[in-house]
């Protein structure tokens, strides 16, 4: 058995950049590909060979899909025009239906299929019938030897088909799926507790809370004391910050969550958040709040180069003033130092560090810290792997500052910070705010930005000591 699944873009262009979806057709339902249901179902029924028709292709979907190897079928690819008929699809692919009978799914659809069943197709004689149709999509079937005449055609066991042709539609299937269907389909992840499937390299807080059924996908963190459901599937690439609770909704691949956000009844794909009760939508300037969050190379060794190279670039930078002022400053022997004992890591390792913090004349002290010369002795740290280039505000070993880092699993202190990045006070909530946005969203561009802000703002204002 052969099969022709056309996808007719343009029906489901509302589709298109919802979470990491780039194609209408690789929208998933429960972190699954909507047309990976539509390919698993033709598996199921027998077929050999599937044929993906697209009135506009895209790489994404064959990149995915490939030939099929990983279904146990053979997979190609065709174009279709948009005002093409189903018989004209047939007879464009005429080759492809010859000498097997031919199932055609004209539409992006849901079928309701059980993994378990045995599903049989039971035409009254040869010839071409529908099993499905409605005005969003149908799902046809044609035997080889089919003649003029239209046949009645049926499954048994008997199916339903469910079409995502709004945002509620798509958000009642997923909910349909997630509370009664797990069982039916292979979902990907692994089981946890009972109705809850967890993707890969998923790191959940200590104190976080989850109330099934419950979906999460790859690359996920739940921070600090989330809650997360009943009822919510999470897509890949998500972090879902300290406080935060998500219930009855769908948080999309490559989505941010901020800090004490409550969530309920919504569908939210990066800033974007949608009411599934009226169809209504925002979008929220606010990243601290939500925002998408950006794909990149495997942060550990970006991040590394980066951390390096800048430390070595700001070396060679500020040698020179650094030899001539710390110089002077202890020939004259008024320089000053600290010393302090430092968080590095949310598990209470510490490290002294010993700062020239200045000279006493408040002049020159100023010049100091204006060009950051007082970073200069910690910048050693980096090439160690003690401290990050930038990161989070260096926090001293106090009782209040445990207790501020110990649900941070994220913190990752920087001899730079973000902080001083956005000129906030260090005691204000808007710094923790954003101390645990940028560790949610650090990447290069993101910390190479709040460098050079930083350095641009001890430079104008120096505000800010290190410690």
């Amino acid at each position: 058995m052969n099969s022709l699944i056309i996808i007719r873009e343009k029906h489901y262009s509302w589709l298109r950049g919802l979470g990491s979806a780039d194609h209408p057709a690789m929208v998933t339902i429960c972190n699954k590909p909507i047309l990976e249901y539509m390919v698993d179902f033709i598996v199921l029924v027998g077929g050999k060979k599937i044929r993906l028709v697209f009135e506009e292709p895209d790489g994404s979907v064959e990149a995915y899909f490939g030939n099929g190897e990983r279904w146990g079928v053979e997979i190609e690819y065709g174009n279709a025009q948009a005002d093409d008929t189903i018989a004209r699809v047939v007879e464009k692919n005429s080759s492809f239906g010859e000498q097997a009978p031919l199932i055609v799914i004209d539409g992006l659809l849901f079928i309701h299929y059980d993994k378990n069943a045995r599903y049989e197709i039971n035409p009254e004689g040869p010839g071409t019938g529908f099993l499905y149709n409605t005005k969003s999509g149908s799902i046809s079937y044609s035997t080889a030897d089919a003649a003029e005449q239209s046949t009645l055609v049926k499954f048994s066991p008997n199916l339903q088909v469910s079409t995502p042709g709004k945002i509620v539609n798509l958000f009642r299937i997923t909910m349909q799926v997630l509370r009664e269907e797990q069982h039916r389909y292979v979902i990907p992840g692994y089981g946890a507790d009972k109705g809850v499937i967890l993707g890969r390299n998923v790191e959940i807080g200590k104190g976080v809370k989850i109330h099934g059924p419950v979906v999460v996908g790859s690359n996920v963190r739940l921070l600090g004391s989330a809650v997360i459901g009943p009822n919510v599937v999470i897509g890949s690439n998500v972090i879902v910050d300290d406080g935060a609770e998500v219930r009855e909704s769908l948080v999309m691949a490559d989505t941010y969550i901020g800090r004490r956000l409550y969530i309920s009844a919504k569908m939210v794909a990066g800033s974007k958040v949608v009411s599934v009760s009226n169809n209504a939508s925002i979008e929220v300037s606010d990243e601290f709040l939500l925002s998408p969050l950006k794909r990149s190379l495997p942060i550990n060794i970006v991040r590394y180069l980066f951390n390096v190279c800048g430390a070595f670039l700001l070396a060679l930078l500020q040698l020179i003033p650094f030899c001539i002022f710390f110089t002077l400053g202890w020939l004259k022997g008024d320089l000053r130092f600290n010393k302090s004992r430092f968080l590095l890591s949310s598990d209470g390792q510490t490290k002294i560090f010993r700062t020239p913090s200045g000279f006493r004349t408040g002049a020159i002290d100023r010049i100091i810290r204006s060009l950051s010369l007082d970073r200069f002795a910690l910048l050693n740290e980096v090439f160690l792997g003690k401290l990050q280039l930038v990161g989070n505000r260096l926090i001293p070993d106090t009782a209040e500052g445990r207790e501020f880092v110990k649900d941070f699993s994220g913190y990752s202190p920087g001899i730079f910070n973000y902080t001083e990045a956005d000129r906030l006070d260090p005691g204000a909530a808007e710094s923790e705010i954003a101390e645990r946005f940028y560790s949610a969203n650090r990447g290069f561009l993101t910390e190479s930005k709040s460098l050079m802000k930083a350095l641009i703002n001890n430079l104008l204002h120096n505000t800010q000591t290190l410690n």
